[in-house]
């Protein structure tokens, strides 16, 4: 099963092979299904951990409900950047900041993204 799952994420966010941190975070994740604590430095691809959730769940359980994860940042640009790249791999996502209308945030209640960056504002 977990096979399937890293061939679906690399497929998504187009990698050859998750590395030896990313498998085992989201190992973790389906394998006890709590809270997973990544602390790696810059470059080991903390980022594709928690944005390859939503595709982790959708193939482990089809049936679930839909699961939000929210990434909580005080840099703006970058995360318009993630949000830009998620959404163009398919992965529906929105940045929220102290200038987010209100049709974004109630579009964010009502479950219309799998992943909300939020400003500490927001």
């Amino acid at each position: 099963m977990e096979d399937d799952v890293f061939r679906k994420v690399c497929e998504v966010f187009r990698f050859d092979r998750l590395n030896k941190h990313q498998e085992e975070a989201l190992r973790f994740v389906f394998e006890s299904k709590s809270d997973v604590f990544v602390n790696l430095p810059t470059g080991f691809g903390k980022s594709v951990v928690f944005q390859a959730l939503p595709i982790v769940y959708s193939c482990v359980d089809p049936t679930r409900e839909k699961n939000i994860i929210l990434i909580v940042s005080p840099l703006i640009n970058l995360m318009k950047d993630q949000v830009s790249r998620l959404n163009s791999r398919g992965i529906s996502s929105i940045s929220l900041s102290d200038i987010s209308s209100e049709l974004e945030i109630r579009a964010v209640e009502n479950g219309s993204y799998s992943i909300v960056y939020g400003s500490p504002e927001s």
